[in-house]
């Protein structure tokens, strides 16, 4: 969205053991590697469909290709706090595209 991260506020606020489903959406030209710290998740659906067998097991960075949406299964397990999730993609976190989600 141009702006940077706003580590803040949380964005998001999961339940510790309870399972959510997060929708993933690659934008423009760029691939985005995303990093969820904390935790690993499963990859439900790729745009939509059940994912080939490259996207099978756990976790914790999931390759966007531009345009592409991931459905992603995951569940914190451990630790009640601050997390973050951010682009691994390196001109992007330099320029802060990053978000904070507390686990409760």
């Amino acid at each position: 969205n141009g702006a940077g991260a706003d580590l803040s506020a949380a964005s998001a606020a999961p339940i510790m053991g309870q399972a959510e489903i997060w929708t993933l959406e690659g934008g423009g030209n760029w691939w985005h590697p995303v990093h969820m710290h904390g935790e690993e998740g499963r990859i439900l659906k790729v745009n939509g469909a059940t994912p080939s067998a490259k996207y099978a097991g756990r976790r914790d960075m999931y390759v966007l290709e531009p345009g592409m949406t991931m459905e992603v299964l995951i569940q914190w397990r451990d630790f009640k706090g601050k997390y973050v999730m951010h682009c691994h993609n390196s001109p992007h976190e330099d320029h802060g595209m990053m978000v904070r989600f507390d686990v409760s």
